[in-house]
């Protein structure tokens, strides 16, 4: 694949005390989902850091780095890098959706990024490559996102994510009578820049609702409708990946393995267990990502950061 590919991060540190009084000052005693301000939305465990340095070892072909934040910028970031570009969500954002503490908004406007590539990928600052990886690996040979999904979806709505994941759902069917009802793999996923326009203008009213949400709610639209409309839209290719969570005892990973259902593609993992090593080193996955949540703790943190130091020793050329 010959066309250039940028990739793109939200990031933001509840640590920093302007960001913490802005947030403060915008909610000003108003009561919010507790799902919604939940601290591990906001919190910087210091994963980006390494994230970049996995850049750096398995895709350095990619192009520009695009890092979204809210006037925030990490300080062992070497902004000289000629790869590196922070954006303000200002530049981005709707005044009237300003300031946005809602990550499903703030992706829904990656969009209107100034001079972003029409190919890119996006990632969480909880993502990382752990092998070498191609382009194809993103786009396939007519240049289409390849779009990856994990089991069918259960009909259930315990969370603000679920309801999200079911509202981009629903849009898809209705529109194009096709029922996608499959988990995203949670992971980096590619983007062509023209498509999610096109989606955003087909579900102008809905997407508009949500980048207006300044706390995430149960009526936004998540992300996964550019996926879903990309296959619907003969634009993506659809595959379909297993998850490989090591909250599972080691019979049932055992049983799994033999049933082989695990694929050397993506895996999601918890970072409150205690076998993130033993993971990647048995099923190899290209992409892995460290799902922190309100049940994470300090000693999972702690743990978390010494598996990374760990993973990604050197310093790379994206730091001071």
């Amino acid at each position: 694949m010959k066309e250039k590919i940028d990739l793109v991060y939200l990031w933001c540190n509840l640590d920093d005390p302007n960001f913490k009084q802005r947030k403060e000052s915008f909610l000003n005693g108003q009561i919010v989902d507790k799902e919604a301000n939940n601290p591990c939305r906001f919190t910087d465990n210091g994963e980006l850091k390494y994230s970049l340095r996995s850049v750096e070892l398995y895709a350095p072909w990619v192009n520009k780095i695009y890092i979204v934040t809210d006037n925030q910028i990490p300080d062992w970031l070497n902004l000289n890098h000629p790869k590196i570009q922070i954006i303000n969500q200002s530049e981005i954002m709707p005044k009237s959706a300003l300031p946005s503490f809602n990550s499903i908004a703030i992706e829904h406007c990656i969009k209107n990024i100034p001079n972003l590539e029409e190919h890119f990928i996006y990632a969480n600052d909880d993502t990382f490559f752990n092998d070498y990886i191609t382009p194809e690996f993103f786009f396939n040979k007519n240049g289409h996102p390849i779009s990856r999904f994990r089991k069918k979806r259960k009909k259930r709505y315990y969370t603000i994510y679920e309801y999200a994941l079911n509202n981009a759902e629903n849009l898809i069917y209705k529109k194009f009578n096709l029922m996608l009802n499959f988990e995203p793999h949670h992971n980096i996923d590619a983007y062509l820049k023209s498509e999610v326009i096109n989606c955003y203008e087909t579900f102008k009213n809905e997407i508009d609702k949500t980048i207006n949400s300044h706390f995430r709610n149960k009526e936004n639209v998540e992300r996964a409708i550019y996926q879903k409309y990309f296959i619907a839209h003969k634009k993506g290719e659809f595959k379909r990946v297993s998850r490989v969570d090591c909250k599972l005892n080691p019979i049932k990973r055992l049983i799994n393995l033999i049933k082989k259902e695990y694929k050397k593609d993506s895996c999601l993992i918890s970072p409150q267990g205690r076998n993130i090593e033993e993971i990647l080193n048995k099923f190899k996955p290209y992409l892995f990502c460290l799902n922190d949540n309100e049940n994470t703790t300090k000693e999972d943190i702690e743990l978390m950061k010494e598996f990374l130091q760990k993973r990604y020793p050197n310093k790379s050329a994206f730091e001071i």
